[in-house]
């Protein structure tokens, strides 16, 4: 029995408040030492009001969408809007294909990969469109990747050596660039002068790019050198 109790003033003794509680609720016998007083909501649980699920319904966001050899894109949309949808009104085609994979967040799983691990593989998992933004949590996670691409083949070259790893089309260049270091055991005072370069060029992509902007299916991979980057002068 959950019972409500307010506005109980002025100074009684405990056996004239156990009297006033038991005239409430009708129990002639039970000290005021063996109740169990629960305060609880009137109607029930706690529910959103009409005016909170509106308020839920019309709450904006604006997320960033990446694919494959595009400059990202910022999209609006409300929490309750189905990911596929924003999408579309962004101009960008989930069914590109029949095949076309949606990457909620930016990845960096490689970071923790053991160092004796050769080509592994990130187990970031495509999210299902239909779902609204809430339900993927894009509050929090705020950047979807579509690529036909499950994987980004990386090989990096360095010191006549190399790795390889199979990166989320969602990671970025950052954290492919933090993976390499730590791969060749880069000296922890000098590792950051040291960045990616693609194979054959003097390019050197944004740190912050998803590895899949680079490339487009089916070509899903890339070969970097890692090299220290030159600091222009004057």
């Amino acid at each position: 029995m959950a019972v409500v109790i307010c506005c109980l003033s002025g100074q009684r003794t405990p056996h004239q408040r156990a009297s006033r509680l038991n005239r409430v609720t009708g129990d002639s016998e039970a000290p005021l030492s063996n109740w169990t007083v629960t305060i609880a909501p009137i109607g029930g649980e706690d529910k959103p009001t009409i005016g909170m699920e509106r308020a839920m319904e019309v709450e904006q966001l604006e997320i960033f969408v990446h694919g494959a050899g595009m400059r990202p894109k910022v999209a609006a949309a409300a929490v309750a809007e189905i990911l596929s949808n924003v999408l579309a009104r962004a101009g960008v085609n989930t069914a590109d294909g029949g095949d076309a994979l949606v990457f909620v967040g930016e990845w960096d799983e490689a970071l923790t990969e053991a160092d004796d691990v050769e080509d592994g593989a990130d187990q970031h998992a495509p999210a299902d469109a239909t779902k609204t933004l809430g339900e993927l949590e894009l509050d929090r996670h705020r950047h979807v990747h579509v690529h036909r691409c499950r994987h980004v083949g990386i090989e990096v070259n360095f010191m006549s050596k190399e790795k390889r790893h199979r990166f989320s089309p969602a990671a970025t260049v950052a954290v492919a660039t933090a993976w390499a270091r730590k791969k060749f055991h880069l000296d922890s005072a000098t590792a950051a002068e040291y960045v990616l370069q693609l194979c054959k060029s003097t390019e050197q992509p944004r740190a912050d790019q998803h590895l899949g902007e680079l490339v487009k299916a089916p070509h899903c991979s890339l070969c970097f050198d890692l090299v220290k980057e030159v600091t222009p002068q004057g």
